[in-house]
């Protein structure tokens, strides 16, 4: 029995230590991980301002949107900085970007879309703001992936969501009603 526990307790202590070195690996892995995801994220920033400053902050917005969205921060930075490229002239700032993308985000989550559907919509969106049109394919993905922003879109132009089908066809559902309208989510 001595014997036993003895070899027993040296057994344990091996455990400890080897659970112990895979921790150690493990947190390292993380913070490399994490470090590689923070300069991508300054990255992305540096396309749609040169402003320290005005980094820092868009910086912490976006991290508490993507918190609220629950979506992952990268991804998101991924959106804001691809927003404020294609269509950022649409918008009074990189704080309305963000904004914008926020609700944009939280729409799909509560729609229940999948990533990839949430991803390929959100490249619709920007093409549709891009382009100065919500129309064809983009109206279609974002009416099936996300019908909270085809309703916020609807009572923005004061019609019912069975004629939006007909304004997208017609290119009368602008870049400008889309914006409003998602802005005017956010409450």
């Amino acid at each position: 029995i001595s014997n036993g526990k003895s070899n027993m307790n040296g057994l344990v202590g091996k455990l400890k230590a080897a659970i112990g070195l895979y921790a150690l690996l493990n947190g390292a892995k993380n913070l490399i991980r994490l470090s590689d995801e923070a300069m991508t994220i300054d990255a992305k920033l540096n396309l749609i301002t040169d402003n320290t400053g005005q980094k820092n902050n868009l910086k912490m917005a976006m991290y508490q949107m993507a918190q609220d969205a629950r979506v992952p921060l990268n991804a998101f930075a991924n959106d804001v900085a691809k927003l404020g490229i294609l269509a950022g002239k649409r918008f009074a700032g990189n704080g309305e970007i963000v904004q914008f993308m926020g609700n944009a985000a939280k729409a799909f989550k509560i729609a229940g879309a999948s990533a990839s559907e949430t991803t390929g919509a959100m490249t619709q969106l920007n093409q549709a703001l891009a382009s100065g049109a919500l129309q064809g394919d983009e109206f279609r993905s974002i009416r099936e992936n996300a019908p909270l922003i085809t309703q916020a879109i609807a009572k923005e132009m004061g019609v019912s969501q069975d004629h939006l089908k007909q304004l997208a066809s017609e290119g009368q559902i602008t870049a400008d009603v889309v914006r409003r309208a998602v802005l005017g989510m956010t409450n």
